[in-house]
């Protein structure tokens, strides 16, 4: 079972990186690869939000090349200390673990790929195809492009955030495009962007932008991530030097145990 946390742990960056970096944009790349530790929130969020006894840890280590354990001031500035009181209690870090997380890009216009359903979504995320558009660096060159980071297209462990996929696939539609209508609808679309029987009948939407785990397949920057707008449009932006919501999903053990409740908003699943 996947959840994904009901408030928001504060508006922060997905990554950072030096000017001379994809020229500030960031890394879209969650996880370890080669040189590369992984992104600034992913480290924060399998650090800080789950050891609140961690002391003096800076948020963002990022990239290696020019950067300290006191963390990296670019020309947009520091992103702020994690706060440790919404950390995840130790009661309930006992009923989640390890996951496989799927990486792959979510494409956007700028590659040439207009008809984005959520199947398409979820099939991008999970395929491994080097040459696609897939890849979160679909770009070869340009100061936007610079990176030397090898995408990945799976990552383990305990705490990322939703797939693109996810917010679509959460849409229970409405009375003029109902769910199937909505599923089967390219976001990239009209239809669907202005469409709120689409957009604001998925429970996944927060009302405020948010930060999804899949990176942007673009075909000139190699630092955006896909994103969920304050309206429930699906969309993209530089990973560095923009703050979003941050809303964590885990992976429930298979050993949990429904304790209470049957699932409702009034009667919520408990667990143990």
């Amino acid at each position: 079972v996947k959840l994904i946390r009901n408030d928001s742990l504060g508006d922060y960056s997905w990554d950072a990186s030096e000017t001379s970096i994809n020229y500030g944009s960031g890394i879209n790349q969650w996880g370890p690869s080669g040189e590369y530790l992984g992104a600034d929130l992913m480290q924060e969020l399998n650090g800080d939000y789950l050891n609140y006894n961690l002391i003096s840890n800076p948020m963002w280590y990022g990239y290696q090349s020019g950067y300290t354990e006191t963390g990296y001031k670019n020309d947009y500035g520091k992103n702020t200390e994690f706060d440790k009181t919404k950390a995840l209690s130790a009661s309930a870090q006992n009923l989640i673990g390890d996951a496989v997380w799927y990486t792959g890009a979510y494409n956007d216009t700028s590659v040439g790929d207009v008809d984005i359903t959520a199947q398409q979504m979820y099939i991008n995320e999970r395929s491994s195809n080097p040459n696609s558009t897939n890849n979160g660096k679909y770009c070869t060159s340009g100061t936007y492009c610079n990176d030397t980071i090898t995408r990945t297209y799976t990552w383990t462990g305990k705490v990322a955030l939703i797939n693109m996929s996810d917010y679509v696939y959460a849409t229970s539609g409405g009375t003029t495009l109902n769910r199937s209508n909505c599923l089967t609808t390219s976001v990239n679309t009209i239809n669907y962007w202005e469409s709120n029987d689409c957009s604001q009948n998925s429970w996944i939407n927060y009302g405020s932008w948010q930060w999804s785990l899949s990176p942007n397949a673009n075909a000139f920057v190699a630092g955006n991530v896909g994103l969920v707008s304050d309206d429930g449009d699906v969309g993209n932006a530089g990973s560095s030097g923009n703050f979003y919501a941050v809303r964590p999903a885990v992976y429930l053990l298979s050993s949990s145990q429904i304790t209470e409740g049957n699932g409702s908003e009034s009667k919520p699943f408990k667990f143990e």
